[in-house]
Parts: structure tokens; C-alpha cells; sequence
């Protein structure tokens, strides 16, 4: 099951090194980037709880997609979730705060500045601050992470274009 895509993006989740702040044992970070619904992450200890995507290169995110469902999960299902970023764990800047009312599904948040912009870093940190019911530990069963297509991979050759980031970071220009 995929996000809806908004507009072209391409989810660059697996060029990233990612940690959490805590996890229960085999509900880590394998869970969460398994691309299964049924698997989750779950935390291990008090609020906030972190998921910390790292990239080697600073790179430009428009929307981190979080996929969580309620009727199973409960009083572990978010209810507000702030993302920042930054270059580093020290100098991280509030981004957005979502509050969120039993989700079943996809939830997109947005990564924008002030004018609009997609947001470039090195760190983006997904931060559950609150959980429905008061609950204490948190599941998150899936994230992906999208940059904006840029002018870099528009088709100016008229052949079909690639959209997957395995198949894109093949192209070369002839």
C-alpha cells in the first residue's frame, strides 16, 4: 500500500541511515521501513519518541508520509507528531506540528517552509508527542520520506521517464 502521490516525488527513504529513540525487541527500524502494514515500531519509554533520518548529503524533502492504523492499535497511535529538521541533532528547527484524530491510513505531512518550499537537510526527525488515549509507548508501522522531482530528472529525451529512485539514479544523459 503506497501514499497518494500529490504531485511527482520520489520516496528516497532507503539513501538514509535511520535510529530510533527507543524500540521494543523486533519492532525497530526493519519494521518500520519493511513495507508491510501488519509490522510496526514500537517504542520502548516515555515521550517524545524519535525516528531520526539521516542523510549523507543534504537533500531536499517536500513530504514524509507516516502510516498508522487506530482500530488496531489504540491508545499507541499518535495524536501529534512535530518534524524538524537541520544539519545535525544540535541545531534541529521545528518544521510542523500535526495533530491527528484516530488515523487509518496515510497521513502526509508536508515539509515547507514559510514561502511554500520544500525543506533541505542532512536530519529530519519525526517526533510523537502525544498519543490518543494517553497512551504511553507509540506504533508507527510505516514512513517514507519524498523529494520533489526537480528539473535534474525531467525527460527531455522523449523517452519514457523513470520514476523509481533505483531506476533514476541509473539515467544518464546522452
Amino acid at each position: 500500500m503506497e501514499p497518494e502521490p500529490e504531485s511527482p516525488s520520489l520516496e528516497i527513504g532507503n539513501q538514509a541511515i535511520w535510529s530510533l529513540s527507543s524500540c521494543k525487541p523486533g519492532f525497530g527500524v526493519a519494521q518500520l521501513r519493511d513495507g508491510s502494514t501488519e509490522t510496526y515500531w514500537q517504542s520502548d519509554g516515555g515521550l517524545p519518541h524519535l525516528i531520526n533520518i539521516e542523510f549523507l548529503k543534504k537533500v531536499t524533502v517536500k513530504r514524509i508520509s507516516v502510516y498508522m492504523e487506530y482500530q488496531q492499535d489504540e491508545s499507541y497511535t499518535p495524536s501529534k507528531i512535530a518534524i524538524k529538521a537541520g544539519s545535525h541533532f544540535h541545531d534541529l528547527a521545528h518544521v510542523t506540528v500535526v495533530e491527528l484524530d484516530e488515523p487509518e491510513s496515510w497521513v502526509d505531512i508536508e515539509v515547507v517552509d514559510k514561502e511554500e518550499r520544500p525543506i533541505k537537510a542532512f536530519l529530519f526527525q519525526i517526533a510523537i508527542l502525544a498519543n490518543h488515549q494517553n497512551g504511553r509507548d507509540t506504533h508507527v508501522r510505516l514512513v517514507k520520506v519524498f523529494e520533489p522531482v526537480s528539473s535534474s530528472h525531467a525527460n527531455t529525451t522523449g523517452m519514457p521517464q523513470f520514476e523509481s529512485v533505483d531506476f533514476t539514479s541509473m539515467q544518464t544523459l546522452i
